[in-house]
């Protein structure tokens, strides 16, 4: 998320050398467009992201060693907005005690969305899966926001 920004922070600074160097209205309108479109994104994540919830199904609880998991990940929202998500999931072996992690990326596009999603356990055992954190990004990746897992 760091590098985006710089990487933003360094585009904003060649267009406005170019719109120095080039005295045009088009300069001028491509600097503005530059300045505005993060503000716009901005807003775009607040109303997109608002009352995202992600839920997630499996049918097995129980697993053998070496076993993949197939894991139904159902994300729902109140707007039409396209959102990008990261989540992070714990599968956690309730026999063993051990946990795993699991980062997944995607896009919300409509009110309701469902996806699978692959995980390999490495014992057998019990099961539990759940979200420890959730964040929705704009589409550059300047701005985030922390969801509610």
């Amino acid at each position: 998320m760091i590098r985006s920004k710089i990487i933003y922070a360094l585009v904003v600074l060649l267009i406005f050398g170019f719109s120095i160097l080039y005295v045009d209205n088009l300069a001028v309108v491509m600097l503005c467009a530059c300045i505005m479109l993060p503000v716009f994104l901005g807003v775009m994540l607040l109303v997109g992201a608002r009352k995202m919830t992600f839920n997630i199904e499996t049918k097995d609880h129980n697993c053998y060693r070496k076993d993949d998991v197939k894991i139904k990940l159902n994300a729902s929202k109140s707007s039409l907005i396209p959102v990008c998500y990261k989540l992070s999931l714990k599968i956690e072996n309730l026999y063993t005690g051990e946990v795993a992690t699991k980062t997944i990326a995607g896009i919300v596009s409509g009110k309701k969305q469902e996806s699978y999603i692959q995980a390999k356990i490495q014992h057998c055992g019990h099961i539990k899966i759940y979200v420890s954190k959730a964040r929705a990004f704009d589409y550059l990746k300047i701005f985030s926001k922390k969801l509610k897992t």
